[in-house]
């Protein structure tokens, strides 16, 4: 069930919206709009307490869900724009597999785009950091800065991969594995990647309708600061 509720007063539109789930979980939302039938600005909140949530509907959705808590939010729209987002995803569930909790913080602050992924399963964890230069202003939406490098981390140990099969499902029907990895990624000129570090696999498991499956997988693979690779 859900409510919608609206003002205006010849200058600022306001609108509130709230929905909660048969089990008493919710999503508020706020809208605030300056002159929305001039040169409009707008602010955005949205506060989600024990919302279901299913993987976006590109993706395999029967195989990725979770609960989320937090907030995004959106100040000046199309003025100078400034974004941030902080919320939790408990209970992942990839096909009846607990694959614990991830944290997100994301947000720009004028300059910047950001974001933070710490995972943590029952056995195993990650940290995944990205940052690259972007403009927002008076833009609908970011616009990268392709003259700036942009630069991405990922450190694993020993992460569980079932929630990759909701990214591959049109190709594998099924992934696992444990994986440990430290890697580091520079871009540069919004096409150039310098990757240097390591990964690792242990106890992969790939299943294809092309190839069959494959079990107990192993293998590590280390990105050279030239370029090259090593397995």
């Amino acid at each position: 069930s859900g409510t919608i509720d609206g003002s205006y007063d010849l200058k600022t539109a306001q609108i509130q919206a709230h929905l909660t789930t048969a089990a008493n979980r919710s999503l508020d939302a706020h809208a605030e709009i300056t002159d929305p039938l001039g040169a409009w600005v707008a602010s955005l909140t949205a506060t989600l307490h024990d919302f279901p949530l299913k993987a976006p509907g590109q993706l395999d959705v029967g195989r990725l869900r979770a609960r989320v808590n937090g907030e995004l939010a959106v100040t000046d729209l199309h003025k100078d724009a400034r974004g941030r987002a902080d919320l939790q995803f408990d209970d992942i569930d990839a096909e009846g597999t607990n694959l614990g909790r991830a944290d997100l913080k994301a947000g720009f602050d004028g300059s910047k785009l950001s974001a933070a992924v710490h995972m943590q399963q029952l056995d195993g964890d990650a940290d995944f950091l990205g940052e690259a230069h972007a403009a927002w202003g008076a833009l609908t939406v970011p616009k990268l800065d392709g003259t700036a490098p942009a630069t991405l981390s990922a450190k694993a140990h020993n992460l569980r991969l079932k929630a990759a099969e909701a990214f591959v499902s049109n190709t594998f029907e099924e992934v696992d594995g444990r994986l440990n990895a430290d890697v580091n990624a520079t871009v540069t000129h919004g096409s150039v990647v310098t990757v240097h570090g390591s990964a690792s696999l242990l106890q992969g498991r790939l299943h294809s309708a092309s190839f069959g499956e494959l079990h107990d997988i192993e293998g590590k693979i280390t990105m050279q600061d030239d370029g090259s690779l090593k397995l």
